[in-house]
């Protein structure tokens, strides 16, 4: 994310993380330590339909490895994912440019 910020020269970006499972201390700790956090119950289907015209909003399911997974990655899988990452973000630039033209 912040790699696009610098390359489309924006002040901010916001993400909303959301997760279909019960309630998880740890998900909210990570990113609002302390009391800082809250927790918002969303109806998912009608957020998915309210979004889903808006071509720039993205709604996907995430599946999050474990530390222990990914300290089992080779320099190769690293490599590809690096590739695919790269891949994905000059699409997202190459359709934001298209989009305001």
């Amino acid at each position: 994310m912040e790699l696009y910020q610098k390359e489309k020269e924006i002040g901010s970006i916001l993400a909303l993380c959301c997760t279909m499972a019960t309630e998880a201390y740890h998900h909210w700790k990570v990113f609002a330590p302390g009391i800082e956090g809250v927790c918002i119950e969303i109806d998912r289907v009608a957020l998915e339909r309210t979004l889903s015209p808006n071509e720039d909003i993205k709604v996907r399911q995430v599946e999050y490895l474990k530390v222990a997974e990914l300290e089992a990655f080779t320099d190769a899988d690293l490599h590809r994912l690096a590739a695919y990452a790269g891949r994905a973000i000059s699409l997202a630039l190459a359709a934001q440019t298209a989009s305001t033209s």
